[in-house]
């Protein structure tokens, strides 16, 4: 059948009890006015791109600045209730240099799957006024945050010229390996260099195993070297 809605009509039905099919050898072209809605609603809603072109699938708003686009499951209750998928390929996200990129959930777990150097990896390469924070405003454990490396180490990096500064109510180094200079305070950049252990506010006198600065050594002895004069 042939419908033709000319423009002295208000409306268009078309109602089928079976299965209606659109086939072109050419393009279809769907267009609604600018205030009005083009709706679709089925069981399932599924695209399918036949040509191998970029773009083969677009969802694109450039009418004006008021413009969203709403990806929006809000029944679904799976962990994957809204899902993408790139099964060959990559999943690339961007947006304008100035504005965020958000990402909310009950937890936000990150997973490298490729066994490469970089497998996860946070970049700030746009300027001198950039920062990276890892922040927990909320957390109040002993380990409200936490890095760990369960089968290799944890490398810490500054510019020569800049400082690793760490603070808090108590700084505890603990070595968990038995070997020599387990732990080990080393400067090695020039003959300027020095390191200092300084304690400037308290007032502890001196005795066995108390004092401002208390050095212990409880089951070996201390051992001090200075280059000879």
């Amino acid at each position: 059948k042939t419908y033709d809605d000319d423009a002295t009509a208000a409306n268009l039905t078309c109602d089928v009890n079976g299965t209606f099919t659109v086939d072109a050898d050419v393009n279809v072209d769907i267009n609604a006015g600018a205030d009005d809605d083009v709706t679709v609603d089925g069981g399932q809603i599924i695209l399918t791109a036949a040509h191998n072109v970029a773009n083969a699938v677009k969802l694109h708003a450039d009418a004006g600045a008021n413009q969203t686009i709403v990806l929006l499951n809000d029944e679904g209750t799976a962990e994957g209730a809204t899902t993408i998928t790139s099964t060959a390929g990559g999943v690339d996200i961007n947006a304008n240099a100035a504005k965020d990129v958000t990402v909310d959930g009950g937890q936000i777990l990150l997973t490298a799957a490729h066994n490469v150097a970089n497998a996860v990896k946070l970049h700030a390469d746009a300027g001198s006024s950039q920062t990276i924070v890892l922040l927990n405003d909320e957390g109040t454990a002993e380990d409200a945050t936490t890095i760990t490396s369960t089968a290799g180490g944890v490398d810490i990096n500054a510019n020569a010229a800049k400082d690793v500064t760490v603070d808090g109510g108590q700084i505890l180094l603990t070595a968990a390996h038995n070997v020599s200079e387990a732990i080990r305070l080393h400067a090695d950049a020039g003959a300027n260099q020095t390191i200092q252990i300084i304690n400037d506010e308290g007032t502890t006198d001196g005795s066995e195993g108390a004092g401002a600065i208390d050095i212990e050594a409880t089951a070996g002895g201390i051992s001090l070297h200075a280059a000879d004069t």
